[in-house]
């Protein structure tokens, strides 16, 4: 840890702390020769070099993950979402037109609301006996909670290295909300696909043509 304005050189490279009387302080992690055990203490709590690149890995990681993710699946949520809209459309009148299973995803302001709301037909008219959307909802707020929380941790300053690590906690703790709303998604695609399934074993093939309600 190096501190500039302080005379203090415990390493080559690392993590730099920039300060002068407690103003101008900035965070840089190297790449190189980033391990040592040098404690850095920053806002009364002492902070190493190890716990920096962990926390910066830890994070790499997890957002990677995450990102790959939505990457892959958000295309197949979709297409199954317009495919399974359709199905209901065949029971029953829909409230929305099945292109809007798709579309509802992708226009401002209004992906906030739709999906959730299509996903909340598409289980509710899935079964013969209907099901109630509990499950839904918990998910959207779940997901809704993740977006919010990325937005917050992103705009967070990471001034001292004491920073750096509460906003890298907090980054894997949104990396882990997106993950619970992720299974949530699953149990509810599944659940609702064999609902489908058994419908269409019990009523037979499903007519060509989808009127929607509107």
């Amino acid at each position: 840890v190096e501190r500039r304005g302080g005379g203090h050189d415990h390493g080559p490279t690392g993590v730099a702390v920039l300060g002068d009387g407690g103003q101008g302080v900035g965070l840089d992690l190297g790449r190189q020769d980033r391990r040592g055990s040098t404690p850095d203490l920053a806002d009364g709590v002492a902070v190493t070099r190890d716990q920096l690149v962990d926390a910066d890995d830890r994070v790499d990681a997890a957002f990677l993950v995450a990102g790959a993710t939505i990457v892959i699946g958000a295309p197949a949520v979709m297409a199954w979402m317009q495919r399974a809209y359709r199905n209901v459309g065949s029971w029953r009148p829909i409230h929305h037109r099945v292109g809007w299973a798709v579309g509802g995803w992708l226009v401002p302001f209004v992906n906030l609301v739709r999906p959730a709301r299509i996903m909340a037909e598409i289980v509710e008219s899935s079964p013969v006996t209907g099901r109630r959307a509990g499950l839904v909802w918990w998910w959207w707020v779940t997901w809704l909670a993740s977006w919010l929380a990325s937005v917050f941790v992103g705009n967070l300053d990471a001034a001292t290295p004491t920073d750096f690590v509460r906003r890298e906690t907090l980054a894997i703790a949104t990396a882990a909300l997106l993950g619970l709303a992720g299974v949530v998604l699953l149990v509810i695609v599944v659940r609702s696909t064999l609902d489908q399934r058994r419908r269409l074993d019990a009523e037979g093939e499903l007519p060509a043509v989808v009127t929607p309600a509107r």
